[in-house]
C-alpha cells in the first residue's frame, strides 16, 4: 500500500515498520529517477 501511495504522490506515510518504509521510498525513487 505504501508503494501505491508514492506512486500516487504522497509525500507523508503513516508506517509501523519504519526499516521496510524506508526501504520503500528508496526503490520508488529508484524507479522515478530512472524514467
Amino acid at each position: 500500500l505504501d508503494t501505491i501511495c508514492l506512486l500516487k504522490g504522497a509525500d507523508i506515510l503513516r508506517v509501523h515498520d519504519v526499516k521496510e518504509a524506508v526501504e520503500t521510498v528508496r526503490i520508488v525513487q529508484a524507479m522515478r529517477n530512472n524514467h
